[in-house]
């Protein structure tokens, strides 16, 4: 009797763990002892618990509560209860029933009479719709066939129900889902979870927010455990009921693992279904502007402006809003093609898990000509009829292009417009100068004209 009192205090102290989880509105708790125990039947009788279609069977054997993990021979005397701490509770049918069984059935059976593996009928209480600690002995299921059971093994239920309209109409179930080892030897059982549904998912799949998983309704005593998946596999540390989507989660699936643990029982698992996860748009963005003079050969610099932490940034110059081939760096120098036509950059911002982002510059104004430095002309050699002189030019742009033009008195001489030129007789008396023109793209033209120098 002490150790029977110790599987009710045992019983009791299960059903205060498993009042906080969720409840099934059609499922009312299981609760298993941690040993069988051999020994009278429990004295109180005819106490009667109100049953719901759907709940589990407790099972008592030789008057004592049995736990589902340890092997048993079924040909023993099974006796069903709707209590978990009397073995005399009975099990009240709805007014409309007309007979009560005890049943055999593969998982997911229950309901249906004619799905029934085996079965046999029950004898109400006198003047009730009560049935009595039902005996659940699988040799006493005289309809059917009990030893395909044994033969295939897997997962059974071992239940009670209430039937009306001439018995073709189930009014409630109460089971106990159990697995059976295929052989041809003595029964036995483990108890199986039976409320495993697969968990829900809420939130918006986007980068930085949160989502919950909702496991739904699971026997009442199971401890839940949750992990996170990213395409399937675990991801390290997410093991809590909600999860905060990481940019690594972008354009990748997320779902949970649920798995439920209760003493004597396997522990089961069920998954979400997966949902694609979305990049999130960049928090901080700016309009980045430009550094530096429009002047054709100067250098202008990107200069991005502060944006989220950890963004890299990518460069794209234009010229009128056309993008320039090939102008991707944070800095550019202006080309004489540029000249009269305004620049700006785009910047964009790009980070992990995160939507990137394109800013433009305002333009600048048009770009300029550059300007050539100081440049000196002078004539070098003798001015006397006869000889030949040359234009010496101090100064010039390399890459510059000169032009010479020969004057005599400020006229221009035909067709003298070499470096060098052969002074004649008939210009002795007069005055010689040289004019250099230098022309370069991108730059300001400029004419020099020298000193002029008598012939003599």
């Amino acid at each position: 009797m002490e150790c029977l009192t110790r599987a009710i205090d045992q019983s009791k102290e299960l059903m205060k763990k498993g009042a906080t989880l969720r409840n099934s509105a059609k499922v009312i708790a299981l609760f298993l002892a941690a040993s069988v125990v051999v020994g009278a039947p429990i004295s109180t009788a005819n106490a009667t618990e109100p049953v719901r279609s759907g709940q589990l069977v407790n099972l008592y054997k030789s008057g004592s509560f049995t736990d589902g993990s340890t092997a048993f021979a079924w040909t023993d005397n099974i006796i069903g209860s709707a209590s978990s701490t009397d073995l005399n509770a009975s099990f009240a049918c709805p007014e409309a029933s007309t007979s009560g069984w005890v049943f055999v059935a593969s998982a997911g059976n229950e309901t249906t009479k004619t799905n029934w593996q085996a079965y046999a009928k029950q004898s109400f209480v006198s003047g009730t719709k009560n049935l009595l600690t039902p005996n659940l002995k699988l040799s006493g299921l005289a309809n059917g066939t009990v030893s395909t059971v044994k033969a295939l093994g897997g997962s059974w239920s071992l239940g009670i129900a209430c039937t009306e309209n001439q018995d073709t109409t189930v009014d409630y179930v109460a089971f106990r889902r159990v697995s059976v080892a295929q052989s041809t030897g003595a029964w036995t059982s483990a108890g199986e979870l039976v409320l495993t549904p697969a968990p829900l998912l809420s939130g918006t799949y986007m980068v930085g927010n949160s989502i919950v998983a909702q496991p739904g309704s699971w026997d009442l005593g199971v401890a839940l455990t949750y992990q996170w998946l990213r395409d399937g596999s675990a991801i390290n540390g997410a093991i809590d009921a909600s999860y905060i989507l990481q940019p690594a989660d972008a354009g990748h699936q997320v779902s949970v693992r649920v798995t439920g643990r209760v003493d004597a029982y396997p522990s089961a698992s069920t998954q979400s279904s997966p949902e694609s996860v979305i990049a999130a748009p960049l928090g901080t963005t700016a309009v980045p502007t430009i550094s530096g003079t429009a002047v054709a050969g100067s250098t202008l610099s990107a200069v991005p402006g502060v944006w989220s932490d950890g963004v890299s940034f990518s460069y794209q110059w234009k010229r009128d809003g056309s993008n320039l081939s090939g102008a991707t760096s944070a800095s550019y120098v202006a080309q004489a093609a540029d000249v009269n036509h305004t620049l700006s950059v785009s910047v964009t911002g790009s980070l992990i898990g995160f939507e990137s982002a394109t800013q433009t510059s305002a333009s600048t104004s048009a770009v300029a000509n550059a300007t050539f430095g100081s440049l000196t002309v002078a004539i070098v050699g003798t001015t006397k009829a006869t000889k030949t002189v040359s234009a010496k030019v101090v100064g010039a742009r390399s890459g510059a292009t000169l032009k010479y033009q020969w004057l005599l008195d400020g006229k221009v001489i035909s067709k003298a417009t070499a470096a060098t030129l052969k002074i004649t007789a008939k210009q002795k008396g007069h005055k010689l100068s040289v004019r250099v023109t230098q022309t370069k793209a991108g730059f300001t033209t400029v004419v020099k004209v020298s000193a002029a120098k008598k012939i003599a």
